[in-house]
């Protein structure tokens, strides 16, 4: 895409986004203008299309879902370029800010093709190359419905990834120990909150996300991409907190250090620094970001508890309509007494799927999602990260 045809897309997508926000600003579902009798109520349809959904279908395809017929007026996919792409610096001058001229193909796009389904509803944007599995890129356009409404969007997306290998979560430290040993002093080390898992199949780990209840999304972790092997168990630490905090991503294992890592176990961490997970209760989900798909599933709560709080129950509810568990309801999930903060919950029957696994033909016998209940997790005595 050269410069001038650059400006004239970014001139048509930033009118659009004027216009809307004046729309927005003045007007609601219904009108009105001040005369001299007072306030006279204007009928008409001012609401723009809403974007109900976005996915990547394939490694070529996007689809956006909205509420209403569209006409797309224009679009742009361009990769993200981190520190670029999300620039919070607004545009001064007549020039466009980094965000917007990165979003606008100002730094490379990808030429695509429009189709349309369910009545102009569903646009699928099909990308003339291939997605990389797990890059980050952009989309960035133009709606605008029957009436004229129209909807300015920028949406981030992650390469399509075609190996999402079989995860199954086997052990939950959910608390963090507060004191810390005296060489954990000495190494700057310290016990925090992780997620063991085992890899039921070979894959890669882009896109997914594992999500907390308590949590919510917007500390959700996003797994980067790494490659796994069938048999693999990795740990994801879910607060980065003193020395020690480094991502395995490739074949050296050995670079994490601290009281909950193994130097033959791939360690994975967040870049959150603040407590994570309920202590005695949550919902905790495996998702694959490019369908919205859950992978696996396990609730837990304390004894007492009688409803699930904040995203817990949304999370819950998403996990039985994947077949994961038989109900959402709190009853469902495993009782956490006896759950200490130097104790973990375990899945008792991990080893036991592991070993379908390695059976016959390439996937094993093991049918993925894996139903979960309450009967298939135990307290255990002691942490043992790495260890099923």
């Amino acid at each position: 895409m050269n410069r001038r045809k650059i400006k004239e897309v970014s001139v048509i997508l930033l009118e659009a986004l004027l216009i809307a926000g004046v729309v927005l600003l003045s007007l609601g579902p219904v009108s009105c203008k001040v005369t001299a009798e007072g306030i006279k109520m204007l009928d008409g349809d001012y609401v723009p299309p809403v974007l109900q959904g976005v996915s990547v279908i394939d490694s070529n395809t996007v689809e956006m879902i909205f509420s209403e017929e569209v006409n797309l007026n224009a679009c742009v996919v361009s990769p993200f370029i981190e520190g670029i792409s999300d620039s919070q610096k607004s545009s001064q001058t007549e020039e466009l800010s980094e965000a917007l001229a990165a979003a606008s193909g100002a730094f490379g796009c990808i030429a695509v093709n429009v189709e349309y389904a369910a009545e102009n509803s569903v646009v699928l944007i099909r990308l003339e190359e291939e997605m990389e599995t797990g890059k980050k890129y952009e989309l960035y356009g133009n709606v605008k419905d029957k009436i004229g409404n129209t909807l300015t969007f920028s949406v981030p997306f992650v390469g399509f990834n075609a190996r999402i290998p079989k995860i199954i979560m086997t052990e939950i430290q959910s608390e963090t120990i507060s004191g810390q040993k005296s060489i954990e002093k000495q190494d700057g080390t310290y016990r925090t909150e992780f997620v063991e898992f085992l890899a039921l199949s070979d894959g890669n780990l882009a896109g997914l996300e594992l999500c907390s209840g308590y949590d919510g999304e917007s500390r959700k972790f996003i797994f980067p991409v790494v490659e796994v092997k069938r048999g693999e168990v990795f740990l994801v630490h879910l607060r980065n907190k003193g020395n020690g905090c480094v991502n395995e991503i490739d074949d050296n294992l050995g670079l994490a250090y601290g009281i909950y890592t193994k130097a033959d176990v791939r360690d994975l961490w967040s870049e959150e620094t603040e407590t994570a997970l309920g202590n005695k209760t949550d919902v905790l989900i495996v998702r694959n970001r490019a369908d919205g798909k859950i992978m696996d599933a396990f609730f837990y709560a304390a004894e007492e508890t009688e409803k699930w709080q904040k995203s817990m129950g949304m999370y819950a509810e998403e996990a039985v309509a994947y077949g994961i568990y038989p109900s959402s309801d709190i009853e469902e999930a495993f009782i956490t007494q006896g759950l200490t903060a130097s104790k973990t919950i375990v899945r008792k029957n991990a080893v036991e799927l592991l070993e379908k696994a390695f059976s016959d033909g390439d996937d094993g016998e093991v049918e993925y999602p894996i139903e979960n209940n309450r009967d298939f997790w135990a307290i255990s005595g002691e942490a043992s990260p790495g260890l099923l």
